[in-house]
């Protein structure tokens, strides 16, 4: 890497005077903060980094809105060119690139993504990944770059081939997804469910495959992939499968049914394995 490249260093914000009266930073703004700097006036001011992506200068100025924001990211990759350390600013539990990930008007390039990780790789979070898959705009190449930047797979993971047939996105760390976007291949999930059975007790943040399944409005799961499920993982059966299937409406009844039948055939087998004692 040549000498304009450079790793940038960490740069921690100093503590604010407690007697200032500039008014603090609102901690609770739902933008991104960006870490500010002395420029010799009595208030502290944002990196020139950030300025040029259109935030405010004073760092107590929270009064933004999105469509206040007019990047110029040919402004902002030749200043990382000449200061990378600024890619290392850190307030609020953001850096500069989650500050760039959250403009929705004219949504940061893939240029100005790859400079910004490369500068400093230890910016990518989880908080990156909310921020980039909240904004609609997201260019499709810039979440590949940061899929990929997360190299030990500490905030991306797959969902397994089964739930993807279902619809749902690859990755876990993608949330941002309604109704109208999950489209299942049930032929195909049956398949799934004959050469990858095991996958039905692959368990999510608390949801199993069947959680998944019931979820579904579009194209609502047919009752012999709800059955099949419940075959390879009993223990799959949870509150939350009974709360999804309830909530949905496009769901047949005979599901539901089918999901207190078996209920109660596991808690039957439950109980023949208690040890009746009887009492003298």
């Amino acid at each position: 890497m040549s000498n304009e490249e450079e790793s940038a260093v960490l740069i921690e914000v100093p503590a604010s005077d407690a007697s200032s009266e500039d008014t603090p930073p609102d901690v609770n703004s739902t933008a991104p903060a960006a870490a500010p700097v002395q420029d010799g006036s009595n208030a502290p001011q944002r990196p020139a980094l950030l300025k040029l992506m259109g935030y405010p200068h004073a760092v107590s100025n929270n009064d933004y809105a999105q469509e206040n924001l007019t990047p110029d990211w040919d402004a902002v990759l030749d200043h990382l060119m000449n200061n990378p350390s600024e890619a290392s600013y850190h307030e609020d539990g953001a850096y500069p690139l989650d500050d760039a990930l959250w403009i929705e008007k004219e949504p940061v390039p893939s240029d100005v993504v790859i400079r910004l990780l490369r500068l400093f790789p230890n910016a990518l979070t989880e908080k990156t990944f909310e921020i980039a898959s909240q904004n609609p705009n997201t260019f499709h190449e810039v979440m590949r770059l940061l899929r990929a930047a997360d190299i030990d797979s500490i905030f991306t993971f797959k969902r397994t081939k089964l739930v993807r047939l279902m619809g749902f996105p690859p990755f876990t760390i993608d949330q941002a997804y309604e109704q109208e976007d999950v489209v299942p291949d049930w032929e195909k999930v049956r398949l799934r469910l004959v050469t990858h059975p095991n996958e039905a007790s692959v368990e999510e943040d608390g949801w199993y495959a069947i959680a998944d399944a019931v979820w579904i409005q579009s194209n609502p799961v047919p009752l012999d992939i709800v059955q099949t499920l419940l075959n390879l993982c009993p223990e799959s059966l949870t509150d939350q499968v009974f709360e999804n299937a309830s909530e949905n409406e496009e769901l047949d009844e005979q599901v539901l049914r089918l999901l207190f039948r078996a209920d109660k055939e596991i808690q039957e087998k439950i109980e023949e394995t208690f040890v009746k004692i009887d009492a003298e």
